[in-house]
């Protein structure tokens, strides 16, 4: 079948007429920059460390992974840059698929006042939080941070013969789901995207999971918009009878997920260490940190192979406490 001069196979224009160079290179180029003179292609996570070692932050039409081992704070991670985003009005939206909706706005908010106590559910607590509730400012701000988190579409639900269940979510609806979310977002979070399942009739797991890699890529390219995802790490490989430090193949599923995420952070839990770090007032100082942040990919930016020292400071806040300096 021919269009536009161009041939169509099974839907598609075929590789030559995708490949021919055209006119509209330089016009996309100039475009391009005007954007960038406008300032709004790059979204800052607020960790200015992190920022200034990728390229300025997270730049639109990309994708970035945050990965690490079980509990060791990459939810938390994800919930600074989600309310520095919210506080810098950048369209952002956080889509949970591990918590239910309650228990991720009590952990975001916990993560807004650097305190634990959100989440402690004794009762001695409960009425402190109920009178938070009653101040009009809090509850100003708790109304707009609501609205700008959805719904965990993977929590229990009840069948038409009222049994509970807790549904799947299968790539290639999650997909569709993120198509219908991307054209109102600067950015999306997405935690864990390792809670997603596979389709039962569309070939094997790794096949799919390379597809949809592809196919959320071309969202936030369409869209103009970034997708960050959190993921667990795979099972941590040994040397010797030692466990190692993170690695991009501890990614859990298909290597597809560092092939085409432009960022990879892995955020590393591990026992007390003191490192040299330099702060953000550029003074070198040893620091004691249980968790590094490790740059492992990057596009735009020097960082690949830097290590960032992080952990909670004094409340469930994720700090990040300066780049380390190697020995």
């Amino acid at each position: 079948m021919i269009k536009d001069g161009k041939i169509i196979k099974d839907g598609h224009y075929d590789i030559i007429s995708r490949t021919m160079p055209d006119d509209s290179g330089l016009q996309d180029l100039l475009l391009g920059l005007a954007n960038e003179l406008k300032g709004d292609q790059i979204y800052n996570t607020g960790f200015k460390t992190l920022d200034k070692l990728i390229g300025g932050g997270l730049r639109k039409r990309m994708l970035s992974i945050v990965a690490g081992p079980a509990g060791n704070g990459k939810s938390y991670f994800a919930y600074k840059v989600f309310l520095h985003m919210l506080e810098n009005e950048i369209d952002v939206l956080y889509l949970p698929l591990e918590n239910t909706h309650k228990d991720t706005l009590r952990r975001i908010i916990s993560s807004y006042f650097n305190s634990w106590k959100m989440i402690d559910v004794s009762k001695d607590q409960a009425q402190a939080r109920i009178d938070l509730f009653e101040k009009p400012e809090f509850r100003s701000w708790a109304m707009k941070m609501q609205e700008n988190v959805c719904r965990n579409p993977s929590r229990l639900m009840v069948d038409t013969e009222g049994k509970p269940f807790i549904p799947g979510i299968p790539f290639d609806e999650f997909t569709c789901l993120l198509h219908e979310l991307a054209p109102r977002s600067d950015v999306i979070i997405i935690d864990p995207i390792t809670k997603l399942d596979q389709s039962l009739n569309k070939g094997a797991k790794h096949v799919q999971e390379e597809q949809f890699v592809k196919d959320i890529k071309a969202i936030a390219e369409s869209n103009e918009c970034h997708i960050m995802m959190v993921s667990h790490t795979g099972k941590r490989q040994k040397h010797k009878g030692e466990e190692v430090k993170l690695a991009v193949d501890d990614l859990s599923g298909s290597v597809a997920w560092s092939r085409f995420c432009q960022y990879v952070l892995l955020l590393d839990y591990h026992g007390e260490e003191t490192s040299k770090v330099i702060n953000r007032v550029g003074a070198k100082t040893d620091t004691e940190h249980r968790r590094t942040l490790k740059i492992a990919k990057v596009n735009d930016g020097m960082g690949k192979g830097q290590h960032i020292a992080f952990d909670f400071k004094d409340g469930a806040s994720m700090e990040e406490l300066g780049l380390i300096v190697k020995e």
